[in-house]
């Protein structure tokens, strides 16, 4: 399997078994009386999910790449390749999850890299600082309850607990532009099919146009079909309202250190319209973070902004440095958390970012290098035309 520069196409590999894949041993105690519930905490403003009470119990510390003699002969030839887009999904269960790294596959999706945290997430684990976000809830616990329906003692926790999921990859320079774009290609192929199906993405993706080959052997994906899960945890699962609050961080401002309020007082001085247009700009502005070093904060104000946005508080999304404050070129994206009907809700962004092929009078300038749209529902309605991350060496998310 090899790519062209510039990524004229991008040629999967075959669909292989995970168990071909790698050497992995599971710990822990499986808990069969866990109650299926997540908490929700609160971390630098953000809310995170994990199993509570142990989850499963089911533990995943460590995933092994089989050495390469081992291997399939197509994942061979770009062992050594940095950036790959991958599909996960299952022989067993109706499930598809595309990601991607930018490293190479030894490293940075086998071993301590995004695979082993989709372990977790597929088997309710805790441990490993490994976020359980909701696109894989239901799946957890559709899995889980058949778990505890079909667990062997005399078998134990290895990795026939997970021989259903299948992997296929695809080699990229730049993998994160075709993100969205391999999403789309194989979900068309599985409705054209009739084939009902689960996607456990829930971040936005990038969808710039290329030519997907797809896996040869795509069809051996829910294969043998289960039908979805009858367990009490299908129909009562929860993220409890009531899980701990951690301690917040104090906010970086301008000129001094304040303690967090609730954005809730903020929001209730804006108009419905500029109150449910905040609450989109910060759920994309998290979802933009979610795999980053940044952080949410907010600030007193800023100078040079889009004209109406001086010395107004924001939240700020922006890598902070050991001094508190955030390194330059490093901030995604500023929110005001106040605005009016002269200033409406917007959105403050860095020039660096903006994308080449922008028709530049959709916007409006700042005097540092920023700027805002115009009209915020075309923002909204389709961020990747007015920005793009993934240019921004300073910023990997």
């Amino acid at each position: 399997m090899s790519r062209d520069a510039g990524d004229k196409q991008l040629v999967f590999s075959e669909f292989h078994p995970l168990k071909d894949l790698v050497d992995l041993k599971f710990h822990g105690q499986f808990i069969k009386n866990w109650k299926g519930d997540y908490e929700k905490i609160w971390e630098n403003s953000r809310s995170s999910c994990y199993p509570s009470n142990g989850g499963s119990g089911i533990l995943v510390t460590k995933v092994l790449m089989k050495s390469e003699s081992e291997l399939p002969e197509d994942l061979r030839s770009i062992l050594s390749k940095k950036g790959v887009v991958y599909i996960l999904g299952s022989s067993r269960y109706p499930i598809l999850y595309v990601g991607i790294t930018e490293g190479d596959i030894q490293n940075s999706f086998f071993g301590k890299g995004r695979l082993i945290h989709h372990l977790r997430k597929l088997m309710a684990s805790t441990g490993g600082g490994t976020r359980h976000t909701r696109g894989w809830l239901n799946h957890a616990l559709e899995r889980y309850a058949d778990n505890c329906n079909n667990f062997r003692i005399d078998v134990g926790l290895d990795i026939e607990l997970v021989s259903d999921i299948r992997i296929a990859f695809a080699a990229s320079d730049f993998p994160k532009k075709y993100e969205g774009t391999v999403l789309d290609v194989i979900s068309e192929y599985f409705e054209l099919k009739k084939q009902n199906f689960e996607i456990l993405n829930d971040a936005s993706l990038q969808r710039h146009p290329i030519n997907v080959l797809k896996p040869n052997n795509i069809d051996d994906l829910f294969k043998s079909n289960l039908e979805p899960s009858t367990s009490k945890f299908r129909e009562n699962s929860f993220v409890s309202n009531t899980a701990p609050v951690i301690e917040r961080e104090n906010i970086i401002s301008n000129d001094e250190t304040k303690s967090i309020d609730d954005y809730q007082k903020f929001v209730s001085e804006m108009s419905q319209v500029d109150a449910d247009r905040f609450v989109a700009l910060l759920q994309w502005a998290r979802t933009q973070s979610e795999f980053s070093s940044i952080q949410e904060k907010i600030v007193n104000g800023y100078t040079n902004q889009p004209a109406g946005y001086n010395g107004v508080p924001m939240v700020t999304f922006a890598e902070i440095g050991e001094s508190g404050k955030a390194k330059a070129h490093s901030w995604l994206c500023r929110i005001p958390l106040k605005c009016s009907e002269k200033n409406p809700m917007n959105i403050i962004l860095p020039t660096r970012c903006m994308k080449g092929t922008l028709n530049q009078s959709k916007v409006f300038f700042g005097h540092d290098p920023n700027f805002s749209p115009l009209d915020l529902d075309d923002f909204l309605e389709s961020p990747n035309d007015f920005i793009s991350f993934f240019k921004d060496a300073n910023i990997e998310i």
